[in-house]
């Protein structure tokens, strides 16, 4: 009796320490997490950060597969090994099933399609999630829709042609030709998609977890604190890329004879007409490094072809524009 009265005293002890100690973990970790912040970005607290990524943007995540037709050959690589007298680990071969040329269209198509993603999006987490502004919403899912289909339709054309690139693959590879490489037509497609899927920003509101009153609002706490920390680092990402843009337009009008290309001014003028959907904090100051850029831009770069005093100008004022992106950065 006495040993059933002691434990059945213990046990409500030890649960509640348990819960101390976990507690005690959590506001430990939240705190370090906490300090490692410095919330000093444009004139938003935590809070309206927050509001701002749940009223006006969501994640937005991207997946390309490709067919890789790079594949490594152990055989080979072993004779090469052997015949150099070199270590099992000193290198390797790896042998192209098809020609290049065959699926570069595919591999232009893909790098389109991931420019397009980065274009209209800022970062958000490792996992490849990134912030699309609700304004850019439309756009962004007509453009793909647009880049998709023309992906669906490369794919298509070199489903059709890739039985006679295996039957003419023994001739290509010789000796190292293995029908084993390659993929049975009927699983070809399998290894080709481009997959687009959306969800909302975490809300620290919406997290239930079952580990405490306390310990849940410190969770909470540290989720809101995250959000705005990523928060800030996307919104810096606006200023980087109004520093490319113009340390890019600066370097290459201060050449004697610069290569002069239309993308000097329309890749200027993209990010030009992105901005303003970017800009989620409302930052005056991003908002007025993006007006005088848009004022120094001629038309078009043929503008500055055979016109150095025009060249000169515009360069000396991206200078002083790039001087004051890099204060805030």
């Amino acid at each position: 009796a006495t040993a059933t009265a002691t434990a059945t005293a213990t046990a409500p002890a030890t649960a509640t320490a348990t819960a101390s100690a976990t507690t005690s973990f959590i506001l430990a970790a939240s705190t370090t997490f906490a300090n490692s912040l410095r919330f000093n970005f444009s004139n938003h607290s935590s809070t309206e950060n927050t509001t701002m990524l749940h009223t006006k943007a969501m994640l937005a995540n991207c997946s390309i597969k490709r067919w890789n037709p790079r594949v490594l050959d152990r055989k080979v690589s072993k004779e090469v090994q052997q015949q150099h007298n070199a270590a099992a680990d000193a290198g390797d071969f790896r042998k192209q099933l098809v020609d290049k040329e065959m699926l570069a269209a595919l591999t232009t198509s893909a790098s389109a399609i991931r420019e397009l993603h980065y274009k209209l999006t800022l970062p958000w987490d490792d996992d490849g999630a990134r912030i699309l502004p609700a304004s850019l919403f439309q756009k962004y899912t007509d453009q793909m829709r647009l880049l998709k289909s023309k992906d669906e339709q490369l794919r298509y054309e070199f489903f059709q042609v890739y039985p006679q690139l295996v039957a003419g693959a023994p001739k290509r590879l010789g000796s190292m030709f293995n029908p084993a490489d390659f993929p049975a037509p009927h699983d070809l497609p399998s290894k080709f998609d481009v997959k687009l899927t959306f969800k909302p920003v975490p809300n620290d509101e919406d997290f239930r977890v079952d580990v405490g009153t306390e310990a849940a609002s410190i969770l909470r706490d540290q989720l809101k604190a995250e959000n705005d920390k990523r928060f800030q680092a996307a919104m810096k990402t606006c200023y980087a890329r109004l520093h490319d843009v113009v340390a890019h337009l600066s370097t290459t009008l201060h050449k004697e004879e610069p290569r002069i290309f239309e993308t000097l001014v329309t890749n200027a003028t993209d990010l030009i007409d992105c901005l303003p959907d970017l800009n989620l904090a409302g930052d005056e100051n991003l908002e007025q490094l993006r007006q005088e850029l848009k004022t120094l831009l001629p038309a078009h770069a043929n503008a500055f072809k055979n016109n150095p005093v025009l060249r000169k100008n515009v360069a000396d004022e991206a200078d002083a524009i790039l001087a004051k992106v890099k204060e805030y950065m």
